[in-house]
């Protein structure tokens, strides 16, 4: 799939749930970056298979920046997050987002972005 997605153009991919930072993914059709998900945290995945209930869902995205927050200190890490507007965007869930993400970002250094901007970031770095 990657040789498939290079082929048609595409720069980044954000399925893989391998790590918490970018790295190249090199195909015969040319490079890729992989913006590695939190799939404990799609909502998806929490939420709907696994029946997670919102308050907690929101705290367990806090604890993981939170250890993320530490971790990547030196070297920064990602937390990116695949949510769907029909499960997470309910009036009854959303509010357990924002007060998440409103937590997160009050936090020195965090950056929220697009991810090609961080593909452009990554690739300015010679990585």
């Amino acid at each position: 799939t990657p040789q498939l997605l290079a082929t048609a153009g595409l720069s980044y991919v954000c399925d893989w749930a391998n790590d918490e930072q970018p790295y190249r993914m090199t195909t015969a059709q040319g490079d890729l970056v992989s913006l590695p998900i939190a799939l404990e945290l799609d909502d998806i995945h929490a939420l709907w298979e696994r029946r997670v209930p919102v308050d907690r869902y929101g705290i367990m995205l806090s604890e993981s920046f939170e250890g993320l927050y530490q971790d990547g200190a030196k070297t920064g890490r990602l937390l990116v997050l695949n949510l769907h507007p029909w499960l997470i965007g309910q009036p009854f869930r959303i509010g357990f987002l924002d007060a998440a993400l409103e937590g997160i970002m009050r936090r020195e250094g965090v950056w929220a972005a697009h991810g090609s901007a961080i593909v452009d970031w990554f690739r300015q770095q010679g990585t």
